[in-house]
């Protein structure tokens, strides 16, 4: 007669399955442990974890300030970070020095445009500080529009190095790049 059984595999249940006597055997070679759940109530479900003898179910992530900043702010301050470090490294490389355009640049980078999404105005450099990366492809998108106020910034400013960074925003936060 068939039996319910969990599969037991890093302490986590990853299959539950019905099982005559042969396949229960077949099935303990093959996982850290079987167990017979066929009468426990509430009946464990893949997921369920193995703490001590018990099984229990998974808990969710505490969703708290430490999770939200080790798991969200962290990594995208980190991309911010690289993202600004390589256009100030790329601008370098291009003489931007030399050409005496980064004050120019500087004031493009925190020219307050109006986008939808925010009430105010915001710069490019507010969107990165503040991490809201989707506000920043709306501002790229507005600067990437009114190219021709920054023509004589090339080629430290032109269309192509914006939907660059616009494309990687895209990429990292997991959007179709446009």
């Amino acid at each position: 007669m068939a039996r319910k059984y969990a599969l037991i595999n890093n302490n986590v249940v990853t299959k539950v399955e019905d099982m005559e006597e042969d396949a229960y055997r077949d099935a303990a070679k093959l996982n850290q442990l079987v167990i017979d759940i066929n009468d426990m109530l509430p009946q464990p479900t893949v997921g369920y974890t193995l703490n001590g003898n018990a099984l229990v179910p998974a808990t969710a992530p505490v969703i708290d300030a430490t999770y939200i900043k080790n798991n969200k702010v962290k990594p995208i301050k980190a991309f911010t970070d690289d993202l600004i470090a390589t256009i100030i490294a790329e601008n370098i490389v291009m003489g931007i020095s030399q050409a005496g355009k980064s004050g120019a640049v500087l004031d493009m980078a925190v020219r307050k445009v109006t986008v939808a999404s925010t009430p105010n105005p915001v710069s490019l450099i507010e969107t990165f500080m503040n991490l809201t990366l989707t506000v920043s492809i709306e501002v790229l998108d507005y600067h990437i529009d009114h190219i021709e106020d920054y023509a004589d910034l090339a080629p430290f400013v032109t269309t192509e190095r914006l939907t660059q960074t616009k494309n990687n925003i895209q990429l990292f936060l997991g959007v179709p790049t446009t």
